[in-house]
């Protein structure tokens, strides 16, 4: 049996939330401010954010309209902090909630200290932490099979 680190946050346990697209378009109008005439979030986006915005987004025109590109192949990197089913717990510090995901990510960076680890094995050691500190959540890794054993953020975390 593992210890219980007493100085460590309890868990959380949070309702899910969610925003139906109607709200979050009209957030996203309100903020936009001038991009009433874009016909899908993307543009929107896009138009707040400019370049800026997201890998996912790479603009160009066609035939004097702007185009959104998805991603090409192996352009993205994500960690989860659960499945789309579960709950993603979070931690509580005095008033500051903050994911146990993240801290656990954090924690393992912390123990390489410049020696670098791959996305496949952060993944593997953050799901332990989360285990041993009782959170039933399993982290997911979303990449190429190229991407599971590249060192996270190219070496420099």
């Amino acid at each position: 049996m593992t210890p219980v680190n007493p100085n460590k946050p309890k868990p959380s346990k949070a309702k899910a939330k969610s925003l139906t697209f109607d709200i979050i378009h009209s957030a996203i109008d309100t903020a936009a401010g001038i991009l009433h005439d874009a016909v899908n979030v993307g543009q929107k986006i896009f138009g707040i954010f400019g370049k800026d915005v997201s890998l996912k987004f790479h603009p160009h025109y066609v035939n004097g309209l702007m185009v959104l590109d998805p991603p090409e192949e192996d352009e993205g990197i994500l960690l989860s902090g659960c499945e789309a089913n579960e709950t993603s717990y979070d931690l509580v510090l005095g008033n500051r909630a903050f994911g146990a995901f993240t801290d656990a990510v954090v924690s393992v960076l912390d123990q390489c200290m410049g020696g670098g680890i791959s996305n496949r094995q952060l993944m593997v050691e953050a799901a332990k932490i989360l285990k041993n500190n009782g959170f039933e959540q399993n982290p997911c890794l979303y990449c190429s099979d190229e991407n599971t054993n590249t060192l996270f953020l190219g070496g420099f975390a």
